[in-house]
């Protein structure tokens, strides 16, 4: 209910079931079949072995839509990898700038020192 935004009295008004009964069927823990029928028609996406035995996504389709979030966030790793590896690459380049531009400034600092010497 909470995965569609409903509260116990919207759900029992969508399956046309008495007011209430969704509470009292927590408390008792059951549920006639005829209600349990009552939910199944009124949201066709919920998985009837998960209402029934607790097994199973909540969802029908839910497992095909987790297989394609799967492949979505495989498919972003190798991204970022490939990021990873652009990145490390022109870091060494950087590093490599960094250390012949700190050797162009010893060679200065030499030459200037002989230079204030003369």
């Amino acid at each position: 209910m909470k995965y569609k935004g409903l509260n116990d009295n919207k759900v029992t008004v969508l399956a046309n079931i008495s007011n209430g009964l969704i509470g009292k069927a927590r408390k008792r823990g059951s549920i006639s079949q005829e209600n349990i029928s009552k939910l199944l028609l009124t949201f066709e996406d919920l998985n009837p072995d998960w209402l029934l035995t607790g097994r199973g996504s909540m969802l029908l389709f839910q497992e095909e839509k987790d297989g394609d979030e799967v492949e979505k966030l495989e498919k972003r790793i190798k991204e970022l990898e490939q990021d990873k590896d652009f990145l490390q690459r022109y870091n060494k380049n950087l590093e490599e700038k960094i250390l012949f531009l700190k050797k162009e400034v010893a060679s200065v600092v030499v030459c200037c020192k002989d230079v204030v010497k003369d």
